[in-house]
């Protein structure tokens, strides 16, 4: 009768039998398995002034149509280039940079995102996790106010929108395992600090447990069985959901997957894997290749690197 689903009370005034005892049998009935879950990945977006934005909305559309579990930003939605200390101050790259630019810029294309996500939640029937994991961009900000430490509380992580709208947020490298899945920005070598480097596979053998990181502009995906409880382990590294090139990456570096991963029937680390790319989205929502819009759109920049 517990089994049936009739209450330990009525099952207890229909036997005679004890609620004590009840409990400890329906401990002993076996339990249903979790179902399977839904996330959704979005890589790394580098927002800044000047660089376009048109495709997040679309990103937001899809995942407001797909209603995931989960959601996961993969962090450096701010690029922030006026907190960079690898372009020294007064460089052709720093000129004009303004923090206060690199805030309103990143703020903006996440209220642009979000809108069709706070869309579709209204109803009140999804209501997914939002998370993310701040990347070493957003870290700048971090880096120059331990050297700058007068403007600490004037500056800082309080300027980013991801918690006004409702998104967990996570520390640079702080990793968060959700259904299994560790994330985090990048995965550091313990004895140096610095972020592992090699393929997917490499990384996936030294951590042992299934891993999604941004950080590199690539689309790389490794899976093996553990030989200790014969469950899949999956390592994929996605670092790019946006369409700009990045001067420091040169032409051939510019040549990658842009898009999102979405991740069916996730459970205790393995998942089904389905991408999700930006010329994709951009046929759904504009009816032309992604190239094509932003020749259209803007014609003043190269998109010679968009394929």
């Amino acid at each position: 009768m517990l089994a049936d689903g009739l209450s330990q009370r009525e099952v207890s005034r229909r036997t005679g039998v004890s609620r004590k005892t009840l409990y400890r049998w329906a401990e002993d009935l076996p339990k249903p398995d979790a179902a399977p879950r839904r996330h959704i990945y979005v890589p790394d977006t580098q927002v800044r002034q000047g660089v376009p934005t048109d495709h997040l909305p679309w990103v937001g559309k899809y995942i407001a149509k797909m209603k995931p579990d989960v959601i996961v930003l993969a962090g450096d939605w701010y690029d922030c280039p006026s907190m960079s200390t690898h372009d020294a101050p007064g460089s052709r790259t720093k000129e004009g940079a303004r923090y206060v630019d690199d805030i309103k810029a990143g703020n903006d294309a996440l209220d642009a995102f979000m809108k069709p996500i706070h869309a579709a939640k209204a109803g009140g029937a999804w209501k997914p996790e939002i998370h993310v994991t701040l990347g070493n961009h957003c870290d700048r900000i971090r880096r120059w106010l331990e050297a700058n430490p007068v403007m600490d509380g004037a500056i800082g992580y309080q300027d980013f929108g991801f918690v006004k709208h409702g998104i967990k947020v996570h520390d640079f490298l702080c990793p968060v395992i959700i259904d299994g899945i560790a994330y985090s920005h990048y995965w550091a070598a313990p004895m140096t600090g610095r972020a592992y480097g090699g393929m997917a596979s490499t990384i996936l053998g030294k951590l042992g447990h299934s891993f999604t990181q941004g950080h590199r502009q690539v689309f790389e995906y490794a899976s093996r069985n553990s030989q200790v409880t014969g469950h899949e382990i999956i390592g994929l590294i996605a670092g790019a959901c946006y369409v700009h090139a990045e001067p420091y990456l040169g032409y051939q570096g510019n040549s990658h997957f842009r898009g999102i991963v979405v991740k069916n029937e996730v459970r205790d680390g393995h998942y089904d894997l389905m991408r999700v790319s930006l010329d994709y989205l951009a046929r759904q929502n504009v009816g032309m290749s992604l190239r094509k819009y932003l020749e259209s759109k803007y014609p003043k920049s190269s998109w010679e690197h968009i394929k």
